[in-house]
């Protein structure tokens, strides 16, 4: 069964700042102190072609946001702005946003404030956003050069698309590099088995988060899974860009991280007609596999394949 929408008094706070947040209760910016106003330093060219908006959001990211701001910086498209949204950090985050504000200039805004979680902080991103395309980068990830070129590209030959995707190189932390290919085509039946779609990936319309919502903070893990089978049965057309644009960065996610994705995971399936006693025991089956997989991790030949499984289960759950 399908969750109810929110009360009419906040679908109409959300939709005076331009979003209505799906199932969130906290989504007033009113407080939001918003660095940098929202004017975009580009060349009369540059106004020819839609403005991407790129959301990132962190919390004490000092060590590695700048990989992922510098990827921004260099891409090959130009009309782009960069919004970040900090939990308040302070390992120096800030002063990084900083520095790239001197190199970025307009093109970069963040706030800092407290927030209920990424997705939460993710939803505050897209309402701030006054681009038509929106990309969501993890504080750790980075795009390929020409990652938002690629996809204005794709959506100016599919103008009937409202998401967006490509492939996926993850890195693990033994420099193992794997590439992780998207699906050519998006269909309800395999996404409820598995989320075989990559959202670091993803290019989402405007409009499409303003008619299918944001992301559902009801589920702090695995709300990118939510929100794209909320797509698919909306009829939003997926339109595959055919090559990788984003760099995933693995950090040894534990088995009981996993294990709480997984339950994540498994909540949404339910909430999408999945029967629940299947959705359960798939997700008890595939913990008893993480243990005995773990018992054997001793060896490195296991050990490698298993981080790679690892890697595939952390992006495809």
């Amino acid at each position: 069964m399908r969750k109810s929408a929110p009360p009419c008094s906040l679908a109409h706070e959300q939709q005076r700042n331009g979003f209505r947040a799906h199932g969130q209760t906290h989504c007033t910016l009113k407080e939001s102190t918003i660095v940098s106003d929202k004017a975009q330093t580009v060349t009369a060219a540059d106004m020819e072609t839609p403005l991407v908006s790129v959301i990132t959001v962190c919390l004490n990211a000092g060590a590695h946001i700048s990989q992922a701001l510098g990827s921004v910086l260099a891409q090959t498209y130009a009309n782009v702005e960069h919004i970040v949204v900090d939990g308040g950090s302070t390992d120096g985050t800030l002063e990084v946003l900083a520095e790239f504000k001197l190199r970025l200039g307009d093109r970069l805004r963040w706030i800092s404030e407290s927030d209920e979680g990424r997705y939460d902080a993710m939803n505050k991103g897209i309402a701030l956003a006054t681009g038509s395309l929106i990309g969501t980068l993890n504080a750790d990830d980075f795009y390929e050069p020409d990652a938002i070129a690629s996809a204005v590209a794709a959506w100016e030959s599919h103008p009937e698309a409202g998401v967006l995707y490509g492939d996926l190189r993850t890195h693990g932390v033994d420099g193992d590099i794997h590439t992780l290919n998207s699906p050519a085509t998006v269909r309800l039946g395999p996404l409820l088995r598995n989320m075989t779609l990559h959202h670091p990936t993803t290019f989402v319309s405007a409009r499409v988060y303003e008619e299918v919502g944001g992301y559902d903070t009801l589920y702090p893990i695995t709300a990118d899974y939510d929100f794209i089978l909320r797509c698919v049965e909306a009829g939003v057309k997926f339109q595959s860009v055919d090559r990788v644009l984003t760099n995933f960065s693995l950090f040894g996610a534990s088995d009981a991280a996993m294990r709480r994705t997984d339950r994540d995971a498994t909540r949404v399936r339910i909430a999408h007609g999945v029967n629940p006693i299947l959705a359960w025991v798939r997700f008890f089956r595939r913990a008893v596999a993480y243990a005995i997989y773990s018992a054997f991790a001793g060896i490195p030949a296991f050990r490698k394949a298993y981080d790679t499984y690892k890697g595939r289960h952390d992006t495809r759950r």
